[in-house]
C-alpha cells in the first residue's frame, strides 16, 4: 500500500509539468539578398517550442517560385532544464537562383492549437526580397525605369512571434493520469512481491541448475557408449562436448565454437578458480590430444577421462 501511496505523490509531483504554459517562436532567415542567376542563398526556418510538446506544429513553407530547392536539411535538439522542456527545430532550404529580377520569398506559416479555443493560430515569418542579377563577368543588371542600378535590399531582422496559452486546471482533466499512475503502482507492487519472495518460495532456479547437469551426464553416458564400440575419437570428442555444454550452462555464458584455450579465459573471466577449474582445464587438453594429435589413449585413460568429466559436472 506504501507503494501505490508513493506512486499516487509522484504523479501529483508531475501535474504542474503537464500544464504549463507553452510558447511557440517562429524565425526565418536567409544568408543573402543579393545573388547570380544559378548561385544559392540558403533559407533557414527555426521554430523553437517550450513547454507542451505533446501538440506539434504545421508548417508551411513558402512557395519559393524562382527559386530551385537544391538541398533541405533538418536539425533537432531538445532540452528539459529546472522541469521546463524545449525543442529547437532548424530546417534549412539551398536555393538556387533561376530567375532574375526582384524574387520574392513569401512568409513561411505556422499553425498551432490554442488548448483554449480548440482553434489553429497561424504565426508567419517575415517575407524576403531577393535581387538575383543575369550573372556572367561583365553583365550588368538590367536598368529599372526609376534607376539604373537596384540597391540591394536590407537584411531583413529575425521575426519572432510567439503564442502563449495557459492551460485550466480542471480535475476532469488530470483524472486519466490519476488512473493511469495507480495501475502502474499496482503492477510495480506484484514486481516488488515478485523480486522479493521468502528464499523458500523460489525453487525454481534449483530445479534448472538440476536439470543442466542431469542434461550433461546424459550426454556424457552416451559418450560413453562409444567407447564401448571402439571408436574412442567420436568418444572423446562427445565427452569434451558434453562438459562444455555443463560449464556454458554453468556460468551462464556461451562457448560454441571456442577452442580450449579461449575457454579457459572466459571461465577465468567468470571467476571459475582453483582446483574445480584445474580439473576442466587439464580435461579439455587431454581430450584435444586425441582429437587433434591422434594420440592413443590406453583403456585405463578413457575410464579416468569419463570419471573426471563426472566429478566436473557434479561438483563444480
Amino acid at each position: 500500500m506504501k507503494k501505490v501511496i508513493f506512486a499516487a505523490i509522484m504523479i501529483f509531483s508531475l501535474i504542474p509539468g503537464i500544464f504549463a504554459a507553452s510558447v511557440v517562436e517562429a524565425t526565418a532567415d536567409v544568408d543573402r539578398t543579393s545573388v547570380k542567376l544559378g548561385e544559392t542563398v540558403r533559407y533557414t526556418l527555426t521554430l523553437k517550442r517550450t513547454g507542451d510538446l505533446n501538440t506539434k506544429p504545421t508548417v508551411t513553407l513558402p512557395s519559393f517560385d524562382g527559386f530551385q530547392v537544391a538541398g533541405n536539411y533538418s536539425n533537432t535538439s531538445m532540452t528539459f532544464i529546472n522541469g521546463q522542456s524545449s525543442s529547437v527545430v532548424q530546417q534549412i532550404i539551398d536555393l538556387v537562383a533561376v530567375k532574375s529580377g526582384l524574387v520574392v520569398i513569401g512568409p513561411a506559416k505556422i499553425g498551432v492549437v490554442n488548448p483554449q479555443t480548440k482553434q489553429i493560430d497561424t504565426i508567419e515569418t517575415k517575407q524576403f526580397t531577393i535581387t538575383v542579377g543575369q550573372g556572367g563577368r561583365h553583365v550588368a543588371p538590367s536598368p529599372t525605369p526609376d534607376a539604373t542600378r537596384v540597391p540591394a535590399a536590407p537584411t531583413p531582422a529575425p521575426d519572432i512571434r510567439s503564442i502563449k496559452t495557459s492551460l485550466e486546471f480542471r480535475w476532469s482533466d488530470i483524472m486519466p493520469f490519476l488512473i493511469l499512475g495507480l495501475i502502474l503502482a499496482v503492477i510495480l507492487w506484484f514486481a516488488a512481491k515478485a523480486i522479493f519472495k521468502k528464499p523458500g518460495q523460489t525453487a525454481a532456479p534449483a530445479a534448472l541448475e538440476e536439470d543442466f547437469r542431469k542434461e550433461a551426464m546424459r550426454r556424457l553416458r552416451a559418450a560413453y557408449d562409444m567407447k564401448k564400440s571402439g571408436e574412442m575419437k567420436d568418444y572423446y570428442y562427445r565427452s569434451y562436448e558434453a562438459v562444455r555444454y555443463f560449464l556454458a550452462k554453468r556460468y551462464g555464458t556461451t562457448m560454441d565454437e571456442l577452442t580450449t584455450q579461449e575457454i579457459a579465459a572466459k571461465l577465468r573471466e567468470k571467476g571459475a578458480k582453483g582446483e574445480g577449474y584445474n580439473m576442466a582445464l587439464s580435461f579439455m587438453k587431454d581430450c584435444d590430444l586425441v582429437k587433434f594429435a591422434d594420440y592413443k589413449p590406453t583403456d585405463e585413460e578413457a575410464e579416468a577421462l569419463y570419471k573426471t568429466a563426472g566429478d566436473i559436472v557434479n561438483t563444480l
